[in-house]
């Protein structure tokens, strides 16, 4: 799907994209029907749209659901696994796993030589359980997270200390979906200062009606789940398969900006800080520059869009994702602080409902990336005649917090991508909410799917 010489998207969609919003639309009603509607169709998207990626030009996309155990992450990227050039695992314990560096004599008859020689130069790997990974001792874990780091940028060599030294390499392009628990945000300073690569999604398990829902659902489901797991496999992979890399869209300017400015903050925000024994904030590390993270929420919008997600959703949609890839309390206290600026630690402890200690060091750790400034005022103790001084806190000038809003659905008969800002976080789309871990969303509406018209899928922008 080209831009027109306006600079607005076309807006005639080609037959394919036009039976991939069919598919897509009854795809989405399989999963509400399993996972009853309170099931966050976010994720779903994103997944599919990862693993389209795995047949568009570009740099891969590398994705990893968040939220706490029993969540319906694990089943959600386990629904991929039937579709072409998809590799699933349970965890990777070492880089050996990766590549193996075993003596010849030593190994054994069904080696494989790794998992890499497995997918060979392309691929896709579902990890199903990343948090594995992150509770490895740091020993084992450092050296395969800098592994994952250079098969992201697409090449990695591993130098055995057997058979004379010799050498082990793999180079190509392959797309990882994983699913891990919110441990990830107490491991964030280890993965930011190797690099991030991962672009995150986060699910929300803490309303009480979805609580219920999930619950009463799965003891419903019980002695049905291996066919239903069958039918939505079936279904994943024929949406999969039928993906057109020709109705790659070409991103209009204000696409372009909006995207940039996301990846701009979602990038310095999430930088690795430096802390103490205690947890104490001790300087920053330089920000992380936006280019990669820009780059994967684009591929991520073009996934997004062939696998049949209308251009605003898709919008929507990558936004959220680059809301989610900062660690939950420094969006928060971002999002309080632009919203009330001069503020008291206290204030904003009350404001987030967080632990006073907590909040102090998330309010250090953005005045040491540069994100907030902090302003001495004097002021009198209540309770006595005396002065104190206290320190007040504001976004930093320059700094838009707003951009990372996800604007707010506009509907039509054409397939524009025009958007307004939104009025909150929370915003109920085509296919249910497209909300964000940030404390200013409500979460637990329920989602809607709109219902064909004339066998077409409703058209949004």
């Amino acid at each position: 799907m080209n831009a027109s010489t306006n600079g607005q998207p076309a807006q005639v969609i080609s037959e394919n994209l036009r039976k991939q919003r069919i598919r897509l639309k009854s795809l989405h009603l399989r999963f509400q029907n399993w996972f009853t509607d309170h099931y966050d169709l976010a994720a779903l998207d994103v997944s599919l749209a990862t693993a389209a990626v795995e047949q568009l030009d570009g740099d891969p996309v590398w994705l990893l659901l968040v939220a706490g155990a029993s969540t319906a992450k694990t089943e959600t990227v386990s629904q991929l696994k039937t579709c072409a050039r998809v590799h699933e695992v349970s965890t990777l314990t070492s880089e050996a796993a990766l590549l193996s560096a075993s003596k010849r004599d030593d190994k054994a008859h069904d080696a494989t030589g790794g998992l890499l020689e497995q997918i060979g130069p392309r691929g896709i790997l579902i990890i199903k359980d990343f948090t594995s990974i992150l509770s490895i001792h740091p020993s084992t874990r450092g050296p395969l997270l800098a592994a994952l780091r250079e098969i992201y940028d697409g090449y990695w060599d591993r130098y055995k200390g057997t058979d004379g030294g010799a050498g082990l390499h793999w180079s190509g392009r392959i797309v990882v979906i994983g699913a891990v628990t919110t441990s990830w945000d107490k491991h964030h300073g280890v993965v930011a200062e190797m690099g991030d690569r991962f672009v995150l999604l986060r699910i929300d398990s803490r309303n009480v009606d979805s609580r219920e829902a999930f619950g009463l659902k799965a003891i419903k489901n019980i002695s049905s789940e291996t066919e239903y797991r069958k039918e939505l496999r079936g279904a994943v992979k024929r949406l999969i398969s039928c993906v057109d890399t020709a109705d790659a869209p070409e991103l209009t300017d204000e696409e372009t900006q909006r995207i940039f400015q996301a990846a701009n903050l979602a990038s310095y925000a999430r930088t690795a800080v430096d802390t103490d024994h205690k947890g104490d904030v001790i300087d920053s590390h330089a920000p992380e520059g936006p280019a990669r993270l820009a780059k994967q929420l684009t591929q991520l919008f073009r996934g997004l869009y062939v696998v049949g997600v209308p251009r605003g959703r898709a919008m929507r949609l990558v936004i959220r994702c680059a809301r989610d890839c900062i660690p939950p309390l420094r969006l928060q206290v971002l999002e309080y602080l632009a919203a009330h600026p001069d503020s008291l630690t206290s204030d904003v402890r009350k404001g987030i409902q967080k632990p006073h200690a907590t909040v102090d060091r998330v309010i250090q750790a953005l005045v040491a990336l540069g994100l907030i400034e902090q302003d001495e005022t004097p002021g009198r103790v209540q309770t006595t005649s005396s002065y104190t001084k206290s320190w007040r806190f504001s976004v930093i000038e320059g700094v838009d917090v707003s951009v990372l809003k996800i604007p707010e659905p506009v509907r039509s008969g054409n397939d524009s991508g025009a958007m307004r800002p939104a009025g909150a976080p929370g915003i109920t789309g085509e296919a249910g909410p497209i909300s964000s871990h940030s404390s200013t969303v409500k979460p637990g509406a329920r989602p809607t799917c709109g219902n064909a018209t004339n066998g077409r899928a409703p058209v949004e922008f």
